[in-house]
């Protein structure tokens, strides 16, 4: 059913009245196609009794990682961003963050749940959005792989409710100033993140704005990060849909994500790590969102492959199905016990890679098999067989940036190196010889 790993003891039948799924055809009932509602994805879950479940919004996450200046040592600070959804949520709930590395706390900070007009929670039948932004100070001193834990603190019921723990990849790239000086900028590098592609048709209260969307996360080099000559392309069934399917003046941008910038000594420019990219659509979904005759998808069953399109090169491609009565359903993965949770009528979709080469600086096919989502494994790897089948042998293209020069000095917290102290921290010492970069400035050797 619709539930993540939150921290909450999930009673087979509380799961079943949490969800609405799908009309009748995902709860094994023999009511007719024609008779079932039309549903994308989930619907809001359900009323029950005792303290109201809470589920965080794993597609509305962010995570950014900023450093600071001299003046700070170059240590840097992390940012969360995201939604939860409810039912009874109060002004004076509140959601903890712990940045974490091995058993060090190294920042913790206590933020307001807050609706999108202030207080005002959004609603929908009562279930609730609440959205957070959590920001620690420059504290952050060691550019080591972290677990950021997010625990909602519910005031009614004087409840701890700890979500999954999210797993971050740290980077660092390097920034030629000048002489042999270079400043280390910290970033969130989850080469995973690419799997995480979604179909939403966004509604009041989980959202505004154009109605069908692709939702996805590249890595593109930094002049093509904000593509202008983007088009959809897309087949039922194996049949080029010819109508207007692209929102002319709308199309694709990016909406959050974590880059840093890089300059090297030979005055190249460039960007790492992923950006996070919107992509509107002129489908409809069984008469919203659109006007005139725009294609809508709960008319046309079928199996879809959508083409996302820069400079006439396919980028991504998406896979979803439409059912017989028009329903687009949840992904497995978004099923059963420890599912994820994603925004009522959000899908997750089969990504597909078809110029691994080209837009995107390129890909670690190993960390998208293990899972996404800031470090969720995949519950139900068989339902993926298809799309992991699909991505290339091995890595491709260049995911990281070069480190600085030998002789170099370096500012900041760089990559920890095999047997380095405290397991490769990047805290105290030289950088050079194998070591770890152990203060915020160190020469390259």
């Amino acid at each position: 059913m619709n539930r993540t790993t939150q921290g909450l003891t999930r009673a087979a039948t509380q799961g079943l009245a949490g969800v609405v799924m799908l009309g009748a055809a995902l709860l094994g009932t023999a009511t007719p196609a024609a008779a079932q509602a039309r549903t994308f994805g989930l619907a809001p879950a359900a009323a029950t009794s005792g303290p109201p479940p809470r589920f965080l919004d794993e597609a509305s996450l962010r995570v950014d990682l900023n450093t600071g200046g001299s003046s700070e040592g170059y240590k840097f600070r992390v940012t969360v961003t995201g939604q939860v959804h409810g039912r009874a949520l109060q002004q004076a709930d509140a959601m903890r963050l712990e940045y974490k590395v091995g058993s060090r706390v190294l920042a913790t900070v206590r933020c307001s749940i807050e609706g999108w007009d202030g207080f005002q929670w959004p609603n929908r039948d009562g279930y609730s959005v609440g959205s957070f932004n959590c920001g620690s100070e420059q504290v952050i001193d060691t550019a080591e792989d972290a677990t950021i834990q997010l625990t909602y603190l519910d005031d009614e019921d004087d409840r701890q409710i700890a979500f999954r723990p999210l797993q971050i990849t740290v980077g660092a790239s390097g920034n030629f100033t000048y002489g042999t000086e270079h400043d280390l900028q910290n970033y969130v590098n989850n080469h995973g993140l690419v799997g995480a592609s979604t179909i939403w048709l966004r509604e009041e209260p989980f959202g505004s704005g154009p109605k069908v969307l692709f939702t996805f996360w590249a890595n593109p080099l930094d002049a093509a990060r904000r593509p202008d000559d983007v088009s959809l392309r897309c087949t039922l069934n194996g049949e080029r849909i010819r109508e207007n399917i692209t929102v002319a003046g709308t199309m694709m941008h990016g909406r959050g994500g974590n880059t840093a910038s890089y300059l090297g000594q030979d005055r190249t420019n460039d960007n790492f790590g992923y950006t996070y990219y919107e992509l509107a659509t002129g489908f409809t979904y069984a008469g919203r969102g659109g006007q005139g005759d725009r294609y809508d998808l709960a008319a046309h069953p079928g199996n879809y492959a959508c083409q996302v399109r820069v400079a006439g090169t396919p980028v991504r491609e998406f896979l979803f199905t439409v059912a017989a009565n028009g329903s687009v359903a949840p992904h497995p993965e978004q099923l059963g016990e420890g599912a994820l949770y994603l925004t009522p009528g959000r899908v997750l979709v089969d990504t597909r890679l078809p110029t691994p080469d080209q837009w995107d600086r390129g890909f670690d096919p190993a960390a998208i098999r293990a899972g996404s989502f800031f470090g969720r494994p995949w519950r139900d790897v068989s339902s993926l067989s298809a799309m992991m089948a699909a991505l290339p042998a091995a890595v491709v293209g260049t995911l990281d940036p070069t480190p600085p020069p030998a002789g170099a000095t370096i500012h900041g917290f760089s990559r920890p190196t095999a047997g380095a102290g405290r397991a490769g921290s990047s805290r105290g010492g030289s950088a050079g010889g194998g070591g770890s970069s152990m203060s915020s400035m160190s020469r390259m050797r």
